[in-house]
């Protein structure tokens, strides 16, 4: 490969990268507006950040998503 090639690649990749860490640290802000910092969701994300191979914190955010989800479709019908 090209020099000029392989530095467009190298470079598109450091952007993709800080550009997934941008829309993750939104999405995660956003979580934390909706619910507030200190919601079961926004301590089950935090845990998982500083421990993310746990399956254990990672049962727990999928159990607190799969309850907001039931709490929105009970919204729905209520």
């Amino acid at each position: 490969m090209d020099p000029i090639t392989t530095a467009i690649i190298a470079a598109l990749a450091d952007l993709s990268k800080q550009t997934i860490k941008d829309s993750y640290n939104a999405l995660k802000e956003a979580c934390k507006k909706k619910f507030s910092e200190t919601s079961d969701l926004a301590k089950a994300v935090d845990n998982l950040e500083n421990k993310p191979d746990s399956k254990g914190r990672q049962e727990t955010l999928k159990e607190k998503l799969k309850q907001l989800t039931l709490i929105k479709i009970q919204k729905l019908y209520n």
